[in-house]
């Protein structure tokens, strides 16, 4: 493949169902906290995008609203997008509030 698929195609096998969630949020790293924006969202990762550098095995911390912070490493960056992987999986209850809080409705991102 050509192009962002392309150079993602090594990072496409998902655990879970990606969908579409629109988000700002505080991701915390050794470096200090940056803003971030959470585009997609499952139950085991998440793509973000950030003004600030991220780089890959990089460990942080997401913070969204008052919900508690989704640790996780970056497993790809390509600009200023990264794809993280959380280290324990999101619970249902907590999955679901943050998609009836922040989800895109009428959309579902499947990824296999």
């Amino acid at each position: 493949m050509d192009g962002i698929w392309g150079e993602m195609k090594g990072h496409q096998q998902r655990a879970s169902i990606r969908r579409p969630l629109a988000t700002d949020a505080l991701c915390r790293t050794a470096g200090g906290r940056i803003p971030v924006t959470i585009d997609n969202l499952s139950c085991h990762g998440c793509r973000i995008a950030s003004q600030e550098p991220l780089d890959s095995g990089q460990h942080l911390e997401i913070k969204i609203g008052g919900f508690e912070e989704l640790r996780g490493h970056v497993r790809w960056v390509i600009g200023s997008r990264a794809g993280v992987t959380f280290e324990q999986p999101l619970q249902g209850p907590l999955f679901d509030d943050l998609m009836r809080l922040h989800g895109i409705v009428g959309h579902m991102m499947v990824d296999r």
